[in-house]
């Protein structure tokens, strides 16, 4: 006799395994270990997930704002799989430093999106005045 709790528990492993390769393809491009990245991604997917929701049911006339907020905030969590990428790809002969793992390169992106969405809560918000 077959339990119809296992079936599923065997489909729903099935599941996560095919929806896992993807995140361990991406953190061996990179470099970075696997929990370093599945947990950036996890976070991301979460928060994108939580300002999509917020701009489409609270406040959908700044709902381009609110996102690129989003991905301002969530930017520093990618910075722990930049580190890790930089310190797997780190010889210990040379003291190389890698320039997309630099504080400038972290904080002009960070910068840049939050301009962005600075910029884009004006134009939202001025859209209807003129």
């Amino acid at each position: 006799m077959s339990n119809q709790n296992e079936d599923n528990l065997i489909i729903f492993v099935a599941i996560l395994c095919i929806a896992l390769i993807p995140v361990y393809k991406l953190s061996r491009f990179i470099g970075a270990d696997f929990d370093i990245t599945l947990k950036a991604i996890l976070i991301t997917i979460a928060g994108l997930g939580t300002a999509i929701a917020f701009s489409w049911y609270l406040m959908r006339e700044h709902a381009k704002s609110i996102i690129t907020f989003m991905i301002t905030l969530l930017w520093y969590n990618w910075w722990t799989v930049l580190d890790n990428a930089a310190y797997n790809r780190l010889n210990p002969l040379t003291n190389e430093s890698f320039w997309w793992n630099s504080g400038l390169f972290k904080i002009t992106i960070l910068l840049l999106f939050l301009l962005l969405s600075i910029y884009l809560f004006f134009r939202e918000k001025n859209k209807w005045r003129y």
